[in-house]
């Protein structure tokens, strides 16, 4: 526990009032548990650091920028999704509909994802695609138009959608270190994807609205 040869001597004296041994066992449990706070936040530091390194090695792969946004005429399905990978099937609904109504989806493809925070599971998605043309509203599938946004920050991600926390690693790093702060839910344009997960041919570009902090 940590005694001196000379304090386990003592605390073997049969003759030691119970009340002394207390003390002296309670003095060691302070020290004792100071250690531990020390040692954890040393812990704690080396973390941060290891963070740090790990935003910058991301950071250098990709390139932010800031671009404006204009609006566009979209239709979207917007569900409560087991997963990030299940809004494939959004999609698929979406063509489907724009098959029966004879109307031609436009060239933009993205995600909005709604959740102000991080979750894996029960995430708020809507996928939306651009059209050319009329095409009604139902109950479930809402045409309207997508506003545009003043300020984006974006990156472009070249890889599988298994690899994109990537660029979602970079990016709110950026955003604070320039004095920006997020605003608003963040959109994953698809400028080349598809179904497959692990398709390294796919390029997507993630964006989050900002603000001067």
């Amino acid at each position: 526990m940590g005694f001196s040869l000379e304090q386990i001597a003592k605390l073997l004296d049969e003759n030691l009032p119970a009340a002394e041994i207390r003390g002296m066992l309670r003095i060691k449990q302070a020290e004792l548990q100071r250690l531990v706070e020390e040692e954890q936040a040393r812990l704690l530091r080396v973390e941060a650091k290891l963070k740090q390194i790990e935003q910058e090695d991301t950071m250098a792969n990709y390139e932010i920028v800031l671009k404006k946004e204009s609006s566009i005429k979209v239709a979207s399905i917007r569900e409560i999704l087991p997963d990030f990978s299940s809004i494939g099937r959004l999609y698929d609904e979406l063509l489907e509909y724009f098959k029966q109504h004879g109307v031609e989806e436009g060239s933009y493809c993205a995600a909005i994802w709604h959740d102000p925070e991080y979750k894996e599971f029960n995430v708020d998605g809507e996928a939306v695609i651009s059209i050319e043309g009329e095409l009604p509203s139902t109950e479930r599938l809402k045409v309207y138009e997508l506003p545009g946004v003043e300020k984006m920050a974006c990156v472009v991600h070249h890889g599988s959608y298994n690899t994109i926390e990537k660029a979602y690693a970079a990016l709110p790093a950026w955003i604070e270190a320039n004095g920006y702060k997020i605003i608003g839910s963040n959109r994953e344009v698809y400028i080349i994807g598809g179904n497959e997960q692990d398709n390294e041919s796919y390029v997507t570009e993630v964006q989050f609205p900002i603000t001067k902090a």
